[in-house]
């Protein structure tokens, strides 16, 4: 988890200044990022329930297409469990979207990283992170992924695949490192960097939210995509942290 550690040579060296005893800080704990937002899922309750705004900002269940937007358990472990199932309505085949968002951050030529562990199925489903705002004014989907398949979207607003080999059936950390002053990203997948310095479509990233998004766009009736992230961090900081 983000969170400051104190070790046992840090909190035995002592100096004195003034006569006022500081506890030196290790050097992991000068490191340790500041942490903006985090969701490890754990405190949503029973299973079945769907997810509160509880930490989100906004939640879109689209069950009317045949999304939904739960909170599961696995050994213990919590998670969110975000299914994209196409129906057969009115003579169509529904393509649903859901997400969940966060609103509300400034960046002023800083660097921040949205941290997430993502468990993909198949390509049913393709998992976007999209920068936008509070009014939805904008969307710039900056990164996807469908099965095995990662793309990264340019400045020439086009999403390319940098990585086809993402392992599926699979826990997998996606982390994408925003440089606000360019604007470009870095994206790792469990921890290797896969993308350097590929530069994005500009948004106001002095009042921007972040979205996880899941959409079935097969066109196939009664596919089911799913997709289960857990473990969201949104941090200052130049590069992953080392433990989320």
């Amino acid at each position: 988890m983000l969170r400051r550690r104190i070790t046992a040579a840090a909190a035995a060296a002592v100096l004195i200044l003034n006569s006022a005893p500081v506890i030196a800080k290790s050097d992991e704990e000068l490191a340790t990022p500041e942490c903006l937002f985090a969701d490890s899922f754990e405190s949503y309750g029973d299973k079945s329930a769907e997810l509160s705004c509880k930490l989100w900002d906004v939640i879109i269940q689209d069950d009317d297409e045949g999304g939904s937007v739960t909170t599961d358990k696995n050994d213990g472990n919590g998670f969110a469990a975000l299914t994209a199932a196409s129906l057969f309505l009115d003579g169509r085949i529904t393509t649903p979207t859901v997400s969940i968002k966060k609103n509300r951050f400034g960046f002023d030529g800083e660097k921040f990283v949205f941290d997430t562990k993502c468990y993909t199925f198949d390509d049913t489903a393709k998992f976007s992170v999209i920068f936008t705002d509070a009014q939805n004014r904008s969307n710039v989907e900056i990164m996807s992924l469908r099965g095995g398949v990662l793309s990264v979207r340019n400045d020439k607003n086009i999403t390319a695949p940098v990585k086809t080999d993402v392992p599926v059936h699979s826990w997998n950390r996606i982390s994408i490192v925003t440089d606000t002053a360019v604007p470009s990203v870095d994206v790792y997948v469990n921890g290797e960097l896969i993308c350097e310095s590929r530069k994005i479509t500009p948004v106001d990233f002095s009042d921007m939210s972040v979205k996880a998004a899941v959409k079935n766009g097969t066109m196939e009736a009664y596919s089911v995509g799913r997709i289960y992230l857990d473990d969201v961090y949104i941090y200052k900081s130049d590069k992953p942290a080392k433990d989320t």
